[in-house]
């Protein structure tokens, strides 16, 4: 099934390749001749990292059902590291890049290979530097040519925003990572869910574990905000690419689109050639925070009915903790006062084991209460 999480076991990994510069990892599983998975070595977190575990899972679940389902990040086991550890030693020299990376302290997740992967960076890397490619910039604004696309990346966005995540386009709507918009064939997919920077002290809002609301969450309910941003992302993206062919010294680019129209564009009229798609972008940043209201107000809903957990009114931070409601204790068995008769006892029930209680993170509660998405 798509966007399905294999678990890793002693000897699945029957082959991997790696990035140099990044801890990225392509596995083949049980003999398979293609990648199937990908695992990612993420920055553990300096003051809790148990909060980067809790923050990784929930980024990626809150993005696959607003988003995409191949959104899928899994933080691995400790057996599953150790797997992973077993293969990648023996697959890469130790003097390699592939091999330092395996050195450095991560919080290493894995998610399904997601086929047909492209994304619109335009930077080639050479020997530590980076340089601009026109050819790419081409490519790029071709895919970002789609209604659909400017669409579905407003979506996406509208789901960073409620992660914290700036990564892609921080609060101002500058275009931060160029090769964090991605597609799937045509579709923008939200990969790339947690931001590290922005989890550590300081504001913590990529912090779903224990930060709590912050200013830029009211984009996602202000209409002018909201609009505000939307013209600020489109304009980030068509500087960026003027910037790129200044750069490069080049006036003006031909490109074919999606429809295999030719389009000529200069450097001046690059700036503004994404501001047509600043109503689609913003109609999917408007209809990505509903969806995202309203899974996250089903989700509370259902923990509630399954754990039988009511809002806990004497939180200082208010909201609802899930996962700490404790059902009434039996007392233990007393002797009998004089006096007294003790009925018949009944004999112990057998033992069922309990099935863990799942937990919606203050965090995310309290972005909700802030946001006013009460349930």
């Amino acid at each position: 099934m798509a966007g399905t999480v294999p678990i890793l076991l002693a000897n699945s990994i029957t082959g991997i390749t790696g990035l140099g510069h990044k801890p990225i990892y392509f596995v083949k599983l049980n003999g398979s001749p293609n990648a199937t998975l990908v695992i990612k070595g993420e920055n553990v977190m300096q003051q809790d990292n148990d909060d980067a575990l809790v923050s990784i899972s929930w980024t990626s679940k809150l993005m696959k059902n607003v988003n995409n389902n191949q959104v899928n990040s899994k933080v691995m086991t400790p057996a599953e590291v150790i797997e992973f550890m077993r293969a990648a030693r023996a697959a890469f020299a130790p003097n390699s890049d592939q091999a330092a990376h395996l050195n450095v302290a991560k919080n290493w997740v894995k998610m399904p290979k997601v086929n047909n992967l492209t994304d619109t960076d335009y930077i080639v890397i050479e020997g530590g530097f980076g340089r601009e490619d026109i050819s790419m910039v081409k490519k790029a604004v071709s895919k970002l040519s789609e209604t659909q696309a400017w669409y579905d990346l407003g979506k996406v966005v509208a789901v960073d925003i409620f992660n914290g995540n700036n990564d892609r386009f921080d609060s101002t709507g500058y275009w931060v990572n160029k090769g964090n918009i991605m597609f799937t064939g045509n579709s923008v997919i939200g990969l790339d869910t947690w931001d590290p920077a922005s989890s550590d002290g300081g504001s913590m809002i990529s912090n779903l574990n224990r930060g709590g609301g912050f200013d830029e969450l009211r984009i996602l309910i202000d209409n002018g905000r909201r609009q505000l941003f939307a013209d600020a992302c489109v304009n980030s993206v068509g500087d960026s690419f003027s910037r790129a062919m200044r750069v490069k010294g080049v006036g003006s680019i031909s490109l074919k689109l999606p429809d295999n129209t030719i389009l000529s564009v200069t450097q001046q009229n690059m700036k503004t050639l994404f501001v047509p798609y600043a109503p689609d972008f913003l109609r999917g940043l408007t209809d990505g925070a509903t969806q995202l209201k309203t899974y996250l107000q089903n989700k509370v809903r259902q923990y509630r009915q399954l754990y039988n957990v009511q809002p806990n009114q004497n939180l200082q931070r208010g909201g609802f903790q899930m996962g700490n409601h404790r059902a009434a204790q039996p007392q233990p068995n007393q002797p009998p006062r004089f006096g007294q008769h003790r009925a018949p006892q009944m004999p112990p029930l057998p033992q069922v084991p309990q099935q863990p209680q799942k937990i919606i993170p203050q965090g995310i509660l309290d972005r909700m209460q802030f946001l006013g998405w009460q349930v």
